[in-house]
Formats: structure tokens, C-alpha cells, sequence
């Protein structure tokens, strides 16, 4: 590398840092994954404010917003990083790119989020998916969930109807009280255990005789 190469070099290392020390001085938000795309957007119109009053060149927007996110954002963006701009450095992103990027990536997942029914949205919430690819496969997944849960219950229940009307008691009544009308006879009948009847009771209002039925 040549002097004026590495004297260009030096210059641009201390510009660098120069507008890193002025940027954190002002003490910027840093920013953190939301689904709520009001707080994305009002974090950036910030940061665009900021760079206004640091009078800093554009190409140093994106790194310096990048060196605010944190947590799942921080990852969100690695992610994006790759697919979106192939690993591109983040100071040839322009800010354009990167403000549609990070307003409209949460607006969608709001959005979506809106529009799924309650079964579905509220096991989703309290992980504020911001990707929305990752927020579209995770309630695809919750539903297959669901949908099997379901069909394992619609079948048990069937399998327990069957079962239930499948059983019960089919022998015959071994006793059989009541009253017999025929002949004006009255009294209650007993069923023995190879199966004759043996009545007993008043004929016509008389005793009837065990042994000889008279």
C-alpha cells in the first residue's frame, strides 16, 4: 500500500471515530425487536435528526444506527443482512434501504398479527417476532399444533361413543317382579334359575297352594 493510501486510510479511520465519539455524546436511543411498527419508525426519524445536527456523510448513517440495535434486533439484522444484501458492509447500505427495511418489517408483522385469530396470535405475542418470515413459519406451526390436538380429540371422543354403546347388559333378568292381570290373577312372578316360572300370589283373591297350585 502506498504513503498517500495509508495517510487516506488513517484520515478516514480517525473521521470514523471522530463521529462515533460526537454520535454517542448525544446519547441516541438504542433500539430493541418490537412488532409495534410506530416505535421503529419513530426511532429512526430520530436518528435522522441526529445525523442531521452531526453533519456527518451519509454512508456513515447505517453503521452507526446498527451500532444501537440490540438483543433480537441485533439479530434481526445480521439475518437480514445476509438474505437482503448479501452480506454486503453496512456502509455501502444506503439509509434508504435501511429505513423501508426496518419500518416496514414490523408494520407487516403487526399487521399479521392482527388479522390471526386469538388461538393463534396469543401464544405469538410475547415473543415479539420481528422477521416476518419467522413470525409467518411460527404460526404455521402453532396451527398444525392445534389442528392435530383437535382431530386426537374428535377421535377419542368417537372411540368412547362406540365403547359405549357397545356395551351394557344383554343377559336375562334372572327376577322379574310386577302384576299379572291375566285371569284376574295377581302377584309376582319369580324366575328360576334353569328358566321356568313359578307364580305365586292370590287367585281371585284366595291363597293358592304352593305344592299343588290349589
Amino acid at each position: 500500500m502506498s504513503e498517500t493510501q495509508n495517510k487516506a486510510s488513517t484520515i478516514r479511520s480517525e473521521d470514523v471515530d471522530r463521529h462515533l465519539q460526537m454520535f454517542l455524546r448525544l446519547k441516541p436511543l438504542r433500539f430493541e425487536s418490537t412488532i409495534e411498527p410506530r416505535a421503529a419508525e419513530d426511532w429512526l426519524r430520530r436518528l435522522e435528526k441526529t445525523f442531521e445536527g452531526m453533519q456527518c456523510h451519509s454512508d456513515r448513517n447505517v453503521p452507526l444506527a446498527i451500532f444501537l440495535l440490540d438483543g433480537e434486533a441485533e439479530c434481526w439484522w445480521m439475518g437480514q443482512q445476509e438474505e437482503k444484501f448479501q452480506g454486503k458492509l453496512n456502509s455501502l447500505i444506503t439509509w434508504k434501504e435501511f429505513f423501508e427495511l426496518v419500518s416496514t418489517s414490523p408494520e407487516k408483522c403487526y399487521k399479521f398479527l392482527r388479522g390471526l385469530q386469538d388461538s393463534l396470535r396469543q401464544p405469538l405475542v410475547p415473543f415479539h417476532i420481528s422477521d416476518f418470515s419467522e413470525l409467518v413459519e411460527s404460526a404455521r406451526l402453532i396451527e398444525n399444533d392445534l389442528m392435530a390436538t383437535q382431530q386426537r380429540c374428535t377421535a377419542s371422543r368417537k372411540r368412547f361413543g362406540d365403547d359405549t354403546s357397545s356395551s351394557g347388559f344383554s343377559g336375562k333378568k334372572r327376577f322379574a317382579s310386577g302384576d299379572s292381570r291375566r285371569s284376574g290373577q295377581s302377584g309376582s312372578t319369580i324366575v328360576s334359575g334353569g328358566g321356568s316360572t313359578v307364580s305365586s300370589g292370590l287367585v281371585s283373591g284366595a291363597p293358592v297352594c304352593q305344592t299343588c297350585g290349589r
